[in-house]
């Protein structure tokens, strides 16, 4: 209610053409299990992003009590609501992570966020994130695996400072500026790919990159002479020594397919129908040679799975529900959905997490909405649910129950997709 009190003032002060005053980024923390969110009202939050210029309310993740070394970060607090960032050294000296994954709902990583989390090896990200702060990931000594985001349009000051087993990188197109100590001191650098797009390196951005030998820039050697390389004190001597591979993307690897990805394992229960998913175009995995099997997985992306199941058809309309932007990766699976019946209203809710009955039913919509036995569950009754009964896509989770309610995981969304289409 407070949360809804203080947005309402806001609109209304908006509105009426008040000034709005500068709050101090507020209240209303609560722990959505093991992660402390925020609900942040501020007509001044992280200006500097320049995120958030209309937005005067924002869900953020502040914290972590738990004891996993592998996680998954919410995408919705305990209201429901979308979380849209991780705050400032939200995960700060974390040192027993191992591995991040980051929903879609996160368009920003606070500064400091994740900085000092030594044994973090693996962070997997959507292209939805927009910005990270000053030195997000610094001091993460076991950072070896990371696919950033194609959003970003900066590399932060101090971003991988002392990532000392980061080995290459690729600099995703649209970035313009590699900022003031970015890699400093990643000696195990050996390999970066850098897009025409960028225009300036700022001082130290390479210091200590000892192993850099080849650099694979998109662009013409005369866009590379017009880069401006801060190179005071030789702090850049590394990135201007390196061989420079003109037109060039890094070199390709090839396309994992169902154990190939590093985290299935060829005897885990999904691995056929990662297998069968990959060989489909149903997914290609999260990035870094990862599927994330135990990521949940949202709306989004089960739309998505099941549009590249029929085959990527194209929709009639891609501006059919007023929360998904028409640029989004699942902007014409959502319009497909509509259009198929599959969804309806005004909007979709892309990043609320999908639970088993939303994953039956919708899979039930698309075969056609067919009638099947009664499967006599205790906690459910659902046409869609006899029908995956039928199907063998799901025989229930044990206790004659079906757990409608659960979220599912990547790993059982594509398991159910196998039994259903394989």
């Amino acid at each position: 209610m407070k949360k809804k009190v203080l947005s309402l003032f806001l609109v209304l002060a908006m509105c009426l053409g008040l000034k709005v005053p500068v709050l101090a980024d507020t209240v209303d923390s609560v722990w959505n299990g093991d992660f402390s969110v925020l609900f942040t009202v501020t007509s001044n939050f992280h200006p500097e992003w320049g995120l958030y210029d209309d937005q005067y309310s924002i869900q953020t993740i502040t914290g972590y009590s738990g004891t996993d070394t592998d996680i998954v970060l919410p995408s919705v607090d305990a209201d429901g609501e979308p979380i849209q960032a991780v705050n400032d050294n939200a995960f700060q000296d974390k040192t027993n992570l191992t591995s991040v994954t980051i929903p879609s709902s996160i368009t920003s990583i606070g500064q400091n966020a994740f900085a000092g989390c030594t044994s973090l090896t693996n962070v997997t990200m959507t292209d939805s994130i927009l910005k990270m702060g000053f030195a997000t990931f610094s001091n993460c000594s076991n950072l070896s695996n990371i696919t950033l985001s194609s959003s970003l349009t900066d590399i932060a000051q101090s971003a991988f400072f002392y990532c000392t087993q980061l080995s290459s990188i690729v600099i995703p197109n649209g970035v313009t500026s590699i900022g003031n100590s970015a890699f400093w001191g990643c000696s195990n650098l050996a390999s970066i790919t850098i897009p025409a797009s960028v225009t300036s390196i700022e001082y130290g951005a390479f210091m200590q990159c000892s192993s850099l030998t080849d650099v694979y820039y998109t662009g013409t050697a005369d866009q590379w002479a017009a880069i401006s390389i801060n190179n005071d004190q030789n702090y850049n001597d590394a990135i201007l020594t390196a061989n420079i591979h003109f037109g060039a993307e890094a070199p390709s690897q090839p396309e994992p397919s169902g154990t190939a990805f590093a985290d299935v394992a060829a005897d885990a229960y999904y691995a056929d129908a990662v297998e069968w998913a990959v060989a489909q175009n149903i997914t290609s995995g999260t990035g870094g040679n990862n599927f994330s099997p135990d990521a949940i997985c949202s709306k989004a992306e089960i739309i998505t799975f099941l549009w590249r199941a029929a085959g990527s058809p194209e929709p009639q309309n891609t501006s059919v529900f007023s929360d998904v932007a028409a640029d989004a990766y699942y902007a014409k699976a959502t319009a497909w959905a509509a259009e198929q019946g599959m969804a309806e209203g005004d909007t979709f809710a892309p990043d609320v997490p999908c639970s088993r009955l939303m994953a039956v039913e919708f899979m039930w919509k698309q075969a056609g909405s067919p009638d099947a036995a009664n499967a006599s569950f205790t906690d459910v009754s659902s046409d869609a649910v006899n029908w995956a009964v039928v199907q063998g896509v799901t025989s229930g989770t044990g206790g004659n129950s079906f757990s409608p309610d659960v979220t599912c995981t990547r790993a059982q969304i594509v398991s159910f997709l196998f039994r259903a289409f394989a």
